[in-house]
C-alpha cells in the first residue's frame, strides 16, 4: 500500500481503541516512566520523545505546560490521545 492516508478501521483503532488507554494504564512502563519524570516540562519531554521520538518545539512546549498547569497529571492522557491521533503519528502496517 503506498497510501499515507490511514485506512478507516486504522483511523478508528486510534481514536477509539485501546491504545492510548493501555499506554496511560498505570501499570504501563509508560505511565510509571512519566510518573517518575519530575516536572511538567520533563512529562512533556518524556511523552514526546516516546510517542514521536523528538522533543516538543518551544511552541508546543508553552501550550502544553500552560494546559498540564492547569489540569495537572491528569492532562497526560489527553496529550498522550492527542499525539497518536495527530498527523504526526502514523500508523502504518
Amino acid at each position: 500500500n503506498a497510501s499515507k492516508d490511514a485506512s478507516v478501521p486504522q483511523a478508528l483503532t486510534l481514536l477509539n481503541g485501546p491504545v492510548a488507554d493501555t499506554l496511560t494504564s498505570p501499570a504501563s512502563l509508560f505511565s510509571q516512566k512519566v510518573a517518575q519524570a519530575g516536572s511538567a516540562d520533563e512529562k512533556i519531554a518524556l511523552i514526546y520523545e516516546a510517542l514521536l521520538s523528538r522533543r516538543p518545539t518551544q511552541n508546543e512546549r508553552v501550550m502544553l505546560s500552560k494546559v498540564m498547569s492547569e489540569r495537572g497529571d491528569l492532562a497526560i492522557a489527553d496529550i498522550t490521545h492527542a499525539l497518536l491521533t495527530g498527523s504526526q503519528f502514523l500508523f502504518i502496517q
